[in-house]
């Protein structure tokens, strides 16, 4: 498990096979609380799971669509 900060929001990565346990309604409670007693305005979960580099993930250089 890790938490990356990103201002107001905690990103938590968990092993993939803890990701079902964590979206359990009492699991997701005690996680959202933890994250709000350490001082987070916001706690989510990446869904693609922990990974070693992720904080080193880039976008491609490309040009978005803009959406009206």
């Amino acid at each position: 498990m890790r938490v990356r900060h990103h201002g107001t929001v905690a990103r938590i990565e968990l092993a993939r096979a803890e990701l079902g346990r964590a979206a359990e309604p009492a699991m997701r409670e005690a996680i959202v609380e933890a994250g709000k007693q350490a001082g987070f305005q916001y706690v989510a979960l990446d869904l693609v799971g922990y990974r070693m580099g992720s904080h080193n993930e880039v976008l491609a250089a490309r040009s978005l669509p803009v959406v009206r």
